[in-house]
């Protein structure tokens, strides 16, 4: 993988020419970036035996959560930050909103993905009002002047009745380029499990069976059309669009269950970066960002009585970020103007509808500054945050008698330093100090769905996070970053070692933590749980000891502790956190055209309630693939789960056992790999 320090040379992204990896006008500055910092490699980008939630499980100090199947609900958290306190950005934008403060992972797709950066702990300033856990940047492709067109298109098959097809198509006409892409993906999920009647400690009426109710279909489509203009500036608008369609199964298994859960999504960003007053560059973006939502319960076969709720989610903003070289350094400066709405409607009572909107502005400021010598980088940044929020509180627990409309603002100063040490061109240091906050969903506060309830009474997050760590890079640098992940283009006789080995430490204090806690009941309810102390270790290694072999491996080891009043809570884990996460890696060509993976990541000691009375079971999963590449073709065969163990992110939602599949990419006049 390429790193924070290193900016890898152009590469060919699957057949496609995509332009270098050199920032533009608002966009990161990855070699003044003072944090921890993982670039994905493209490798596993071309994967299609994965998804993207599987692909960032595997990254240090990230940890997943789904709750079964493939097209199930699933999200991730960085550092014991929740999901909602990691943000996670499409070219630069945030797709976390008051509305959809949990990005689902499962209704994104890495198909026409160019590339993903992980940050942990300070963000960058790009990125607007920062986040406690940190952020993922997904970013789409752009062709590069004179690529040719490119063309692929890809199907699969799989047990518990996986299949998919798809399709992508990425060219250069004059001066216009496009990425169009689609794929339809469907699963039964009607995998094998231990069901134990809801009595967890009587194992006499445990039973195997399969899962009901547990279906899903998924339909994806990204447009993008981008052009230069005179004197470098450029345009780009984009589309995506998501639908699924998902059973929600219940936790005993019935076979009469007729729940259902579908989303919709949809971003549209228009982008337009130049050069307005040199030496100023600037970047700005208008976007519409919309989800819409359905569960039908409607016979109460899941949770909390009988539902049929619709929940439509709106982001309506203007994005504008603005750069220069000032002195010995760079200046960059962040606006941003954001309206978010969230309709919530009751189909079966109609007094329980909900309206709420927020209005927020944010302004941000960063200062690179290159200390004499050149190897030193000193950041300080400050970013101000105003949100203004609206409540049609008629359902939100509070009597209509008493008022029906509920206002409050928060304003929030966000503070950051980091510093980077660049000792050799192998070897940085770096470290940081930030402050963060986030103001609860309106999802947490006031809706009701499925097994979790609506808090009124919730107060915002704020947390604190410390870090400091260092990368040691060895071996000769590759004509291409992907040539250390894969070996091809490279000598079969060379012994040459390349690769990388990072360490981080990190600390986080956070007051007003918001968690979800499941009762016995396994109803679940979103609660500030007082203040968290979070103290941990990432390790990393990505080693090439030979050019037909990579070998990769991270672990993470950290202690996320409740510091609550409540002696019942305090110094218990913060619930769904693994005390100790890690993943192994390993690729070897046997042949030019022959790739074997084997694969493992464990997860180990995890609670899922506050009290830490109900411990998840400790987790090793393996998994293998086997590809064959030709000219046009590219064949994977999966094998997911070797040993058969379904995991319970969520109490009582069991993911699949054992798992196969087959996959067929198909790249008509792609050169030879």
């Amino acid at each position: 993988m390429a790193t924070a320090q290193g900016t890898p040379a152009p590469a060919p992204f699957d057949g496609i020419e995509i332009i270098a990896d050199q920032p533009g006008p608002g966009e990161v500055v990855t070699e003044d970036h003072t944090g921890s910092l993982t670039r994905i490699d493209r490798d596993t980008l071309q994967r299609r035996d994965v998804t993207l939630g599987d692909v960032l499980a595997r990254e240090t100090g990230v940890q997943r959560r789904s709750s079964g199947g493939f097209g199930s609900f699933a999200s991730i958290t960085v550092r014991a930050a929740s999901a909602a306190q990691t943000a996670v950005l499409l070219d630069g934008i945030r797709l976390n909103s008051a509305g959809s403060p949990v990005v689902d992972l499962a209704t994104l797709d890495l198909l026409a993905l160019e590339g993903i950066d992980v940050f942990r702990g300070i963000t960058p300033i790009e990125f607007g009002a920062g986040a406690i856990g940190g952020a993922v940047s997904l970013t789409t492709p752009r062709v590069a002047a004179g690529a040719p067109p490119r063309v692929h298109l890809g199907i699969a098959a799989g047990n518990f009745g996986l299949a998919r097809v798809e399709g992508a198509r990425i060219a250069r006409d004059g001066r216009w380029d496009s990425v169009l892409s689609a794929s339809f993906t469907r699963s039964d999920n009607d995998f094998a499990f231990i069901d134990d009647n809801g009595t967890p400690l009587n194992a006499a009426d445990d039973r195997r069976e399969r899962r009901n109710n547990a279906d899903a279909r998924r339909a994806g489509l990204l447009a993008k059309l981008g052009t230069g203009h005179a004197g470098g500036a450029r345009t780009d608008l984009l589309l995506q669009l998501g639908e699924r369609r998902l059973g929600v199964p219940e936790r005993r298994n019935r076979a009469d269950n007729t729940a259902s859960f579908d989303t919709a999504t949809a971003q549209l960003q228009l982008r337009h970066a130049h050069r307005p007053l040199p030496p100023w560059t600037a970047a700005h973006t208008a976007y519409l960002h919309g989800q819409q939502d359905r569960y039908d319960d409607r016979l109460s076969q899941v949770g909390l009585g009988r539902q049929d709720t619709r929940t439509r989610s709106h982001t309506l903003g203007l994005d504008s970020a603005w750069s220069r070289t000032l002195g010995a350094g760079e200046l960059g400066v962040k606006a941003e103007l954001r309206r978010e709405t969230l309709a919530a409607r009751d189909r079966l009572v109609p007094v329980r509808d909900v309206d709420a909107q927020r209005d927020r502005v944010s302004l941000g400021a960063r200062y690179s500054a290159w200390l004499p010598g050149g190897r030193w980088v000193l950041a300080p940044a400050l970013t101000v945050r105003r949100d203004a929020d609206r409540f049609d509180t008629a359902a939100g627990g509070i009597d209509d008698d008493e008022r029906d409309e509920v206002r409050r603002a928060d304003t929030d100063l966000s503070p950051a330093i980091g510093v980077r040490f660049d000792q050799s061109d192998d070897t940085g240091w770096h470290a940081s100090l930030s402050r963060y906050s986030r103001q609860p969903a309106f999802s947490e506060l006031f809706i009701d769905r499925g097994l979790v309830r609506g808090n009124p009474d919730l107060a915002p997050e704020r947390g604190v996070n410390l870090e400091a760590g260092v990368e040691r890079r060895f071996g000769p640098v590759p004509e291409r970053a992907a040539d250390v992940a894969d070996g091809a283009n490279a000598d079969p006789d060379a012994r040459t070692l390349h690769g990388s080995l990072s360490a981080n430490v990190f600390a986080s204090e956070r007051r007003e933590q918001i968690v979800t806690v499941f009762d016995a009941r396994g109803v679940g309810r979103s609660e500030n749980v007082g203040q968290a102390r979070v103290l941990g270790l990432e390790l990393a290694a990505r080693i090439s000891p030979a050019p037909r072999w990579s070998l990769s491996a991270n672990l993470t080891v950290q202690d996320a502790a409740n510091r609550s009043d409540n002696p019942v809570f305090d110094g218990r884990q913060l619930p769904g956190e693994a005390r100790v996460a890690g993943f192994a890696g390993a690729s070897f060509r046997p042949a030019a055209r022959w790739r074997l993976r084997l694969e493992a990541d464990a997860l180990r000691t995890r609670y899922y309630d506050t009290a830490n009375k109900r411990a998840a079971r400790d987790s090793t999963l393996i998994s293998a693939a086997i590809e064959h590449l030709t000219r046009r073709f590219r064949t994977t065969l999966s094998l997911t789960n070797l040993g058969d163990r379904n995991v319970e992110d969520f109490n009582g939602f069991p993911r699949p056992g054992r798992g196969a599949s087959l996959s067929l990419r198909y790249t008509p006049g792609k050169r030879p790999s």
